[in-house]
């Protein structure tokens, strides 16, 4: 090679090695890629915190999670046009063998006031019929005599409502009292328990609403709201969280696999311990 180009010749050679180093430094993941979780709001803050440290593990793994109601998700994936879902019901008889469930933990319902109200506890029967519009003032349950109540319900394809009925109504048709304020979603009904003084309404027990300062979750019949006591199975008002994925484990893309055998690790389980 001629010593005029010697310097040229050295540079194409740097310049490659570079880029080879480069390359070879951002290996690619092969669980890489997108994936689309749908599902429902109380099973939503547990997957929320698993997803995130999956990716940690994983840094080019995207996860797009939305909330959807389960009824949307569970159709989704059995569509395959959601990777996998997060619901907290059991599936309808239309619907089994369309999805495979998953557990992951079990949740409850609890009963919210707003935080000024003094009454702290409530038994099954008043519950019943406070909603029904058999009590309607808060003095005659221990509260402030003279102040309406306020019956705040969530809309009908709700878990956290069907939960409600089913064990306060006892598998019975529920009634309502007819001033009753009807909302969609969590976020509207913590709004509605903070603007609303005297109302009360059915939330999801977890960590978020136990620590909510702007509302309180009553006892019921002597167990307190907490999720201590609803992983003991103390507290009566409980329902499951499920993982949803395609019915055929064959269809499963290898990152979702990989996703579920992390949740059913022990880091996973320590991560489902706080909620």
């Amino acid at each position: 090679m001629p010593r005029s180009n010697l310097p040229t010749f050295l540079i194409v050679v740097c310049l490659l090695s570079v880029a080879c180093s480069g390359a070879l430094g951002e290996a690619k993941d092969p669980l890489a890629g997108k994936y689309i979780g749908n599902g429902s709001g109380a099973a939503l803050e547990p997957i929320t915190a698993l997803t995130a440290q999956f990716k940690i593990m994983h840094p080019q793994v995207e996860f797009d999670l939305e909330d959807t109601g389960s009824d949307a998700a569970i159709a989704r994936v059995g569509r395959n046009d959601a990777d996998f879902g997060f619901i907290s019901r059991d599936l309808s008889a239309a619907e089994r063998g369309k999805v495979q469930l998953i557990r992951m933990l079990d949740t409850g319902t609890a009963i919210a006031v707003n935080a000024s109200n003094p009454v702290q506890a409530a038994t099954k029967d008043q519950i019943r019929d406070i909603f029904s519009g058999r009590i309607t003032d808060w003095g005659s349950v221990g509260g402030l005599a003279g102040h309406p109540i306020r019956v705040i319900r969530r809309e009908t394809t709700s878990s956290t409502r069907s939960s409600f009925e089913s064990y306060i109504f006892d598998g019975a048709a529920p009634t309502y009292t007819e001033r009753v304020v009807d909302v969609v979603e969590s976020a509207e009904m913590y709004q509605a328990l903070r603007s609303l003084k005297d109302g009360i309404g059915m939330v999801t027990l977890q960590v978020s609403t136990q620590d909510d300062a702007t509302i309180r979750l009553l006892s019921l019949d002597g167990v307190a709201a907490t999720t201590n006591n609803v992983r003991s199975g103390a507290y009566p008002i409980r329902r499951p969280v499920y993982l949803i994925v395609d019915s055929d484990p064959a269809k499963l893309k290898p990152a979702v696999q990989a996703f579920i055998e992390f949740m059913q690790s022990p880091e996973g389980a320590r991560i489902l311990s706080g909620f």
